[in-house]
């Protein structure tokens, strides 16, 4: 399947984006490989939290600036369809991961495995959603 010149160009634009957001993370690991015993401490941070809730704001950030700017009409229901799911199902929860770690409320392997859950969650949604945002900024007016 052949991938058009904007979908190329907003993938390499997404790509880049999630690079620098996620470089606090590899520089903390490369680190904590070299200095500390306990190397999977990252994991039992709220760092993969902030991550998260930074991806989902920044997709519906994406989305709505692209939608926005876009000159062709668009389907305003599927558009606030997308957005309240990615606020309920995505950022809420990213949010409450984000505290009980932060705030060490619960030390519980399920917590932390809920954080790396919706860290990647967050990642593949800003990749689709974010690059479709992206792909709608990048559009030539007609």
């Amino acid at each position: 399947m052949m991938i058009d010149k904007n979908e190329r160009k907003a993938t390499y634009i997404i790509i880049s984006e999630i690079l620098f957001a996620i470089l606090p993370i590899i520089v903390i690991i490369s680190i904590l490989t070299v200095t500390s015993e306990n190397r999977l401490s990252i994991f039992t941070s709220a760092d993969l939290s902030f991550i998260s809730v930074f991806f989902f704001g920044q997709t519906i950030v994406k989305l709505f600036s692209g939608v926005s700017k876009s000159q062709t009409k668009k389907n305003w229901q599927l558009i606030i369809l997308i957005v309240s799911i990615i606020i309920i199902i995505g950022l809420i929860p990213s949010v409450i991961w984000l505290c009980i770690i932060y705030l060490e409320i619960y030390k519980i392997k399920v917590i932390y495995a809920l954080q790396i859950i919706w860290f990647c969650i967050s990642l593949f949604i800003y990749f689709i959603i974010g690059k479709v945002g992206q792909m709608y900024l990048d559009e030539e007016n007609k």
